[in-house]
């Protein structure tokens, strides 16, 4: 449907984990460490105190 073949494919090409590294700008990025959506290990580890 809509060109991919599975769910997968969909989420795979969709991520945008894998465009992370095209940004030529400086880029700040904020996560919840519990967000579903986006990991930390794609944000990096420098985590805030709380």
């Amino acid at each position: 449907m809509f060109g991919f073949s599975s769910v997968e494919e969909y989420y795979n090409q969709a991520s945008p984990a894998l465009k992370l590294d095209t940004i030529k700008v400086p880029l700040l990025c904020f996560a919840a460490a519990d967000d579903p959506f986006v990991p930390l290990s794609i944000c990096g580890q420098a985590l805030l105190p709380v």
